[in-house]
Parts: structure tokens; C-alpha cells; sequence
């Protein structure tokens, strides 16, 4: 009997262990990525004018940083305990974890957890609403379901979190919460998500195929390929046309975060309940970080295109296999440019850096 109580202590300890590190990692992404991207983020949004997106996007970018911040100085305390206590501390520190027991820790990592999913989803809406050029079913398509899912998943997570139990175990110097009387449905809070994950990738799978039967996509790579030869081109990115990198990275973003909302749901279907936390932090993170990259990427393009189209004179005559491309050039350009305009109109034009 001793036996199986040591072996079911090592093992709790080393799940811990990797909640820890888990949580480190997670942290790691966001702080890095705010790291490699803070010039971007001066250069486009500091100085464009205040607007609903702005503040969406500094909402996804510092709420979740302050988010991770707060989750390791919690993680790694040895003082949460299993009740909150009404001793009045003298320190914001102690103030801080004792409300932050692990009951209550429990519950700000789960709602914390659905605030960032929905940040992200509002950003990734933002997008799609300007591949459908501002086309007010898809919008009312897209808020409904987005209204409805967010709404199921924190009912879902209301009806958990109002009957768990958590206690705090110190073994040694290591303090760590468990979860008790977890609901065993808790995965289902995932589900909703999921769905409304996969209503998004459609539409945007559907929006790449329109256009590309429409000539859109096809019209701008013939273009690409008549292009000047000794023209500039600053990177891969500044080549690229604004339909592209919507198409681009709202796929991208449907892949990442798909499987890692598919890998927690599995974990949580499958894995222990000491295991449950470990892929949270991920999901906050990825969110966040891909949310954030969506609206940089596409101003820093623009900002590149205005600076290739500067470099570049847009009167000169190129001659290939001796037949004059400059006419089909410039109707091609034209036809990017009116497309850039489209676009920027619904989602640029309030990330646009004021001059």
C-alpha cells in the first residue's frame, strides 16, 4: 500500500513539473513575439488615430500579456492555499494570492482562457469582413455564431466551475492546486469553439475559391509574372497582394488554432485532471500572438507596397521577346490597387498610420 501512494505522489509531483514548465513555455511565446514585433507596433498603431480596432488590438496584445504575467507570479507561489481567508495582509503581494486561492485560481484561468479565445475570434471576424467586402450577411452570420458560441462555452464553464472544489497540497517547498469534482462534460466547452472555428475556415475557404474562379487571384499572378524585371522588391511579403495575405493568413490561422483548440479538447476527454491546465496557456497564447500577427502583417505590407511603388516609376516601358509590356502593366496594377483599396476600406482604414 505504501508503494502505490508513493508512486501516485511521484507522479503528481512530475505532473506539476510540467504544468510548470508548460506554463514557462506558453509565456515564453507571448513575450517573445511582443519582443520581435514592438517596432511594428509603434511604426503602425501607436500613431493612427483611436478607433475600434486599435483598441482591440491592444486589448488582445497587453490583457493577455498581463494574463501570462500573473499566471506564473501564481503558479509558482507557495502560498496559495485551498480557501480564501479574511486576514488583512499588508502586502499587494499577499493580497494578491490569498484572493487568488486555488479555488479562485481555478476560475480566473478558465474565464481568462474564453476572453482570449474571443478576442481572437473578433480579430479573425475583422478579416473576413474584409474579404467579403463589408457584405452585411456575412457579418450577421458571423457575430450570430459568434454570439452563440461564446455563449455555450461560458455557460458550459459557469456550470463547471460552480461545483468544483479545489484544495492546495504543499510537499516540501512546492505548493500546487488540484482540481476536485470536475465535471466530466467540462471538454464540451471546447466544442462550441470548434464549430465556430470551422464556420470561419469555410468562409474563408469559400472566399478564396470565388476569387480565384472570379480571376481575381489568377489576374494578379499574371500580373506578378509581367512585372519589370529590374523593378525592387523589398521581400516576399511586399509582392504579395492584400487578397493574398487575408487568404494567407486566415488559413494559417484556422490550422494553428484549430489543433491546438483540438489537441486540449482531446487532453480533456482523455488526460488526467492534473493534466487539464498544461494545454491552457497554448490556447491563451497562440491566440493571442497569430490575433496580433493577422493586423500587423497586413499594414506592414501595405507600408512595404507604398515604398516599392515609390522606388519604382510606373511610366517606364519595359519591352519582353520584343512586345511592350508597360500598357498591361499598368491595367493590371490598376486592378490590384482598386482591389488593396476595397480591402483597406473595411479593415485598414482604422489601423492606418496617421501622417
Amino acid at each position: 500500500m505504501a508503494n502505490v501512494y508513493l508512486h501516485y505522489f511521484i507522479q503528481i509531483l512530475k505532473d506539476v513539473e510540467t504544468l510548470r514548465f508548460s506554463e514557462l513555455a506558453s509565456s515564453s511565446i507571448i513575450v517573445m513575439d511582443y519582443l520581435i514585433t514592438f517596432d511594428q507596433e509603434v511604426e503602425h498603431i501607436w500613431f493612427s488615430r483611436w478607433t475600434a480596432a486599435k483598441f482591440l488590438f491592444f486589448l488582445n496584445r497587453y490583457y493577455t500579456l498581463f494574463v501570462v504575467v500573473f499566471n506564473n507570479f501564481a503558479l509558482f507561489s507557495p502560498n496559495l492555499t485551498s480557501k480564501v481567508r479574511d486576514t488583512t495582509f499588508s502586502s499587494l503581494t499577499q493580497m494578491v494570492l490569498t484572493f487568488g486561492s486555488c479555488l479562485v485560481w481555478f476560475k480566473w484561468q478558465g474565464w481568462t482562457g474564453l476572453i482570449a479565445a474571443g478576442l481572437a475570434e473578433s480579430v479573425l471576424q475583422l478579416r473576413l469582413y474584409a474579404l467579403y467586402y463589408g457584405n452585411k450577411k456575412v457579418l450577421a452570420l458571423m457575430v450570430g455564431s459568434f454570439i452563440s458560441a461564446m455563449a455555450s462555452s461560458a455557460t458550459i464553464m459557469g456550470l463547471v466551475l460552480h461545483d468544483i472544489k479545489a484544495t492546495s497540497f504543499l510537499i516540501s517547498t512546492t505548493t500546487f492546486c488540484t482540481p476536485i469534482n470536475a465535471k466530466g462534460y467540462f471538454y464540451a466547452f471546447w466544442i462550441p469553439i470548434l464549430c465556430f472555428e470551422t464556420l470561419l475556415c469555410v468562409l474563408a475557404c469559400i472566399r478564396g475559391y470565388k476569387s480565384y474562379k472570379d480571376h481575381e487571384i489568377r489576374a494578379i499572378l499574371r500580373h506578378r509574372k509581367l512585372s519589370q524585371p529590374g523593378e525592387v522588391q523589398l521581400n516576399q511579403d511586399s509582392n504579395l497582394s492584400v487578397l493574398e495575405i487575408l487568404l494567407r493568413d486566415s488559413v494559417g490561422y484556422f490550422v494553428i488554432i484549430f489543433a491546438t483548440y483540438l489537441t486540449t479538447t482531446l487532453i480533456w476527454i482523455f488526460g488526467k485532471i492534473t493534466l487539464w491546465e498544461i494545454p491552457v496557456g497554448f490556447t491563451v497564447a497562440l491566440s493571442s500572438v497569430i490575433g496580433n500577427r493577422l493586423l500587423l502583417n497586413l499594414r506592414d505590407s501595405q507600408v512595404q507596397r507604398s515604398s516599392l511603388q515609390t522606388n519604382n516609376h510606373s511610366g517606364q516601358l519595359q519591352s519582353v521577346g520584343g512586345h511592350t509590356t508597360s500598357y498591361l502593366t499598368h491595367i493590371m496594377s490598376g486592378f490590384e490597387d482598386e482591389r488593396d483599396r476595397e480591402y483597406a476600406t473595411y479593415e485598414l482604414r482604422n489601423l492606418k498610420t496617421t501622417r
